[in-house]
């Protein structure tokens, strides 16, 4: 799904942008918290629009649970069966958003029973994960679709995974016209870092839009790191403006003692005001300890970039 995203933030570069025309409503469109929106301009203003965050589900597990640690090629349904348990029951347990990607290093718990299923479930009143929406840009193309593209933000001491957020798009009456739902570019978000994230809202209802809002569904913290590989540093990151196109170099180093395979870079583009103007994921060959290669990637970025992050993340590749 990231990567047909980013695909078609590519297919659309050609159709150019117009900054999106955002007024604040006399109410916020729904009961959940105050929203800050960006105020009518046609460029990006990275007004941060503070995120509702909604409580993380946290399993309470019994005194002698018995849990399986994902391993590579381990699938949801695999993993039913060696248990013999229901499959919907380990997700409802775990809080799975995405049965189809589990996450190397997980710890699943298998509950054993029905009355185990309902002791595991999350509790009603979890702990909220402090996460922010920052640096967002709202831009529409000529073919009259939206992005919306910004950061999650991780306020923790933990390093989180799974993190999901939800775009709507509201008219002047603050009826909600469209919605979407996405995942965060990079896998991780790091404790006291960010993450980026692009979401494309179209059709007609994207163009009657007046307010908008983003909430962030929820996320899982990392409790083991598996077979990701955590040594990747990225460097030498630089950018420059070529008309329409921003060109990005850098050199990605392996700095562990293991090497390192399917290794991505997830690149962001910012305008001088701070808002994400593009971002892009480019896929790397396996880099052995202490080796390093450079890349090169092209960017169509919504308006003038004027600085550049990336970071890179991989596996560990197996000896």
């Amino acid at each position: 799904m990231l990567l047909a995203m980013v695909a078609s933030l590519l297919a659309l570069a050609g159709c150019g942008y117009v900054r999106a025309r955002v007024t604040v409503p006399p109410s916020s469109p729904t009961p959940t918290g105050e929203v800050r929106l960006v105020a009518p301009s046609w460029r990006a203003t990275g007004t941060p629009i503070p995120s509702t965050p909604l409580p993380t589900a946290t399993a309470t597990p019994t005194p002698t649970p018995i849990v399986h640690v994902v391993q590579e090629g381990d699938l949801l349904i695999h993993i039913a069966s060696e248990y013999d348990v229901p499959m919907q029951d380990i997700i409802e347990v775990n809080g799975i958003t995405r049965p189809d990607s589990l996450p190397i290093g997980m710890r699943l718990i298998i509950p054993r029973s029905e009355e185990e299923v309902q002791a595991l479930l999350p509790t009603s009143t979890p702990t909220p994960m402090p996460l922010d929406v920052v640096h967002v840009g709202l831009y529409r193309t000529l073919a009259g679709s939206v992005w919306c593209m910004g950061e999650v933000e991780n306020a923790n001491e933990q390093a989180l995974d799974l993190v999901q957020l939800r775009v709507s798009l509201y008219n002047t009456g603050g009826q909600l016209l469209d919605q979407s739902d996405a995942f965060t570019l990079a896998d991780v978000v790091p404790a006291q870092g960010t993450a980026p994230f692009a979401v494309l809202l179209s059709g007609q209802s994207a163009e009657r839009f007046a307010s908008y809002r983003i909430e962030v569904l929820g996320a899982e913290p990392i409790e083991a790191w598996g077979g990701r590989h955590r040594s990747l540093v990225v460097e030498g990151v630089q950018g420059e403006n070529d008309r329409d196109q921003y060109v990005v170099q850098g050199v990605v180093r392996n700095e562990g003692d293991v090497g390192a395979r399917a290794i991505r870079v997830t690149i962001v583009a910012y305008a001088g005001d701070g808002a994400v103007v593009a971002v892009r994921q480019v896929d790397l060959d396996p880099l052995a300890a202490q080796e390093q290669r450079p890349f090169t990637a092209t960017l169509i970025p919504a308006a003038p970039a004027a600085s550049v992050r990336a970071v890179a993340w991989g596996m560990v590749q197996a000896e």
